[in-house]
C-alpha cells in the first residue's frame, strides 16, 4: 500500500506542475491575478505531494519491502540503517525522485521569496519552472517508476553500490542536487525576462501629438494616447446618438476622432483633452476613452506638451 501511495502522489505532482505551468503562464499572458495565484498554490501544493511520495520511497527502503523492484535491487535487511536511508537515491529511479523534489523546494522558494515582484513576473518564472518540472516527473513516471512492484516480492534483497556506503556519500548527492537544481531558476528568470519584456512593450501605451501623428509615427492598431485641443465647431454626434466626432489640433495639425460612448461633463470645445485608441486606416482615431481638463486653470498635461511642442 505504501509503494501506491508514493506513486499516486508522484502523479498529483505531476498535475500540479502541469497546472503550474499552463494555467501560470496563461494568467500572466491574459492579466489575470486569480490564475497567476493557482500557479503559485500549484507550486506549493507539488513540494507537499513530492515530500509525500520521497517519504514513502523512504518508508519501503527502511522498512526492507523488497516488493519493491527498487528496494530489491539496492538495499539487503542487513544494511545499516544509515545507508538503507541513502540507498533512496542510490538508485536512477531514486535520484530523479530526490532531483525533482529539489526541483520543487527550489520553485517553493521562489513563490516565498518572490513576493516584492511583480505578479505576472513571478508566475512566468513558475511557469518555466513548472514545464521543467512536468518534463522531469512524466520522464521519471514513464520510463523510471521508482515504485515498480516486484512480484513475487523477493525474499531478499540484492545490496548498495558499496560505493556509495560511505558516511560522505550520505550527505553529497543532496547537497550536489540542491546546488544543481538551483541553477534552474536562474534559468526560468532568463527564459522569463523576455516574457516580461514582450508583455511591458505589448501594455505599453505611447503618447503622441496630432503633428506627430499626421507625419505618420503612429502605428497602426496598436493602442496609443492622442492629445491636444478639441477643435471649435468639430463635435458632432453620429445618428445613433452615441458616437462623438470631434477633431483634435495642436495648432498646427488636425486628427478625426471617432469615440463611442458619453464624453466627460467637463469636455468642450476650445479646450484641452487626451485622448486612447487605435488609429484607423483612414487616419480617424479611434478613441476608447477621452479624459477632459479638470477646472479652467488645467489641461492635461500630455495636451499641453503637444501645444508647446508644435508652436516652437
Amino acid at each position: 500500500m505504501i509503494p501506491e501511495v508514493g506513486l499516486f502522489a508522484a502523479i498529483l505532482s505531476l498535475l500540479m506542475a502541469a497546472t503550474q505551468a499552463v494555467v501560470g503562464l496563461a494568467g500572466a499572458a491574459r492579466g489575470i491575478r486569480s490564475w497567476m495565484m493557482v500557479g503559485t498554490k500549484a507550486a506549493r501544493a507539488q513540494l507537499l505531494f513530492l515530500g509525500v511520495a520521497f517519504g514513502m520511497l523512504v518508508c519501503s527502503f527502511v522498512t526492507n519491502d523488497f516488493s519493491v523492484l527498487n528496494v530489491a535491487s539496492h538495499s539487503h535487511t542487513q544494511l545499516p540503517m544509515v545507508y538503507r536511508f541513502a540507498a533512496t537515491w542510490g538508485s536512477h529511479e531514486g535520484s530523479l525522485l530526490l532531483w525533482t523534489l529539489m526541483l520543487a523546494l527550489w520553485t517553493a522558494g521562489v513563490t516565498w521569496f518572490s513576493r516584492p515582484l511583480p505578479a505576472d513576473t513571478v508566475a512566468r518564472v513558475l511557469g518555466v519552472l513548472g514545464v521543467i518540472s512536468a518534463g522531469f516527473l512524466l520522464f521519471m513516471l514513464t520510463t523510471s517508476n521508482p515504485f515498480l512492484r516486484l512480484l513475487p516480492a523477493a525474499t531478499e534483497g540484492v545490496d548498495l553500490n558499496p560505493l556509495l556506503q560511505d558516511a560522505a556519500m550520505v550527505a553529497h548527492p543532496p547537497l550536489l542536487y540542491m546546488g544543481y537544481v538551483g541553477f534552474s531558476v536562474v534559468f526560468a528568470f532568463a527564459v522569463a525576462a523576455p516574457l516580461v519584456l514582450s508583455a511591458f512593450n505589448k501594455n505599453l501605451v505611447f503618447f503622441l501629438s496630432p503633428s506627430q501623428v499626421a507625419t505618420g509615427y503612429a502605428p497602426i492598431g496598436r493602442t496609443f494616447r492622442l492629445g491636444g485641443l478639441v477643435e471649435e465647431g468639430s463635435l458632432r454626434r453620429d445618428g445613433d446618438g452615441l458616437t462623438a466626432r470631434f477633431v483634435v489640433t495642436d495648432t498646427v495639425n488636425r486628427i478625426p476622432v471617432a469615440y463611442a460612448g458619453p464624453l466627460p461633463d467637463l469636455f468642450k470645445e476650445g479646450h484641452g483633452c487626451v485622448a486612447q485608441g487605435t488609429l484607423a486606416p483612414d487616419g480617424t482615431f479611434i478613441a476608447e476613452q477621452v479624459l477632459a481638463k479638470h477646472d479652467e486653470n488645467y489641461m492635461p498635461v500630455e495636451a499641453a506638451a503637444a501645444i508647446e511642442h508644435a508652436g516652437k
